[in-house]
């Protein structure tokens, strides 16, 4: 029997061998978001945390409330995946019989199943910026602060808006040939633990 419940409950696609969907409960942190399908949730699974697809925001249940747990987090704020890709994997599961966590599981790349965030432009050390010596450009202070905060790794654009670093500063570090473009990912979230994308034809 199918139950009202007045939280949104999330239909989530869960890499699990089960052919199903599992519901969860929106966490209360995510009272405001944006709830759109195609975006990853971090949901609980077992004693495992693992990282599925949004598939419907829906307000009622065929799992009591008491017994729907809530997810973890929203891990994107846009779809990851096009509503073309979206119908293709629901259409996979359905013609192969084949668990549909594990179809939108294999439609992503291996960083994006582990919980990691969406790729965002930044900047790192060419090798002649690696070169540099310590306290280099110290009389240009925004260049030297730029360079310090590259000395860690790569940085993405957020970053050095947040330290006040201009767009400008970078551009004349790239032209220097110290800095240059990059991708940028962040580290996998702690909780959520990889899941392996199983071939489809097995």
């Amino acid at each position: 029997m199918t139950l009202p419940i007045a939280k949104p409950i999330l239909q989530v696609a869960v890499p699990t061998p089960l052919r199903k969907s599992f519901d969860y409960l929106l966490p209360e942190s995510c009272a405001d978001a944006s709830l759109k399908p195609g975006i990853r949730v971090q949901v609980p699974f077992g004693k495992r945390s693992l990282v599925g697809i949004l598939l419907d925001v829906k307000h009622s249940s065929d799992t009591p409330q008491e017994q729907l747990k809530e997810a973890e987090r929203l891990l994107d704020e846009e779809p990851i995946l096009a509503t073309r890709l979206m119908e293709l994997c629901l259409w996979a599961a359905t013609y192969y019989q084949h668990p549909i966590g594990e179809v939108f599981a294999a439609a992503l790349p291996k960083h994006l199943r582990s919980g990691r965030e969406l790729p965002s432009n930044g900047w790192r050390l060419t090798t002649r910026g690696l070169g540099l010596p310590p306290g280099a450009m110290k009389r240009a202070v925004q260049r030297a602060k730029a360079l310090e905060l590259l000395q860690i790794g790569a940085v993405d654009d957020r970053q050095f808006f947040e330290q006040k670093i201009s767009k400008s500063v970078l551009r004349e570090l790239s032209k220097l040939e110290l800095i240059e473009r990059c991708a940028v990912v962040s580290q996998p979230v702690k909780e959520a633990r990889e899941s392996e994308a199983p071939p489809l034809g097995r």
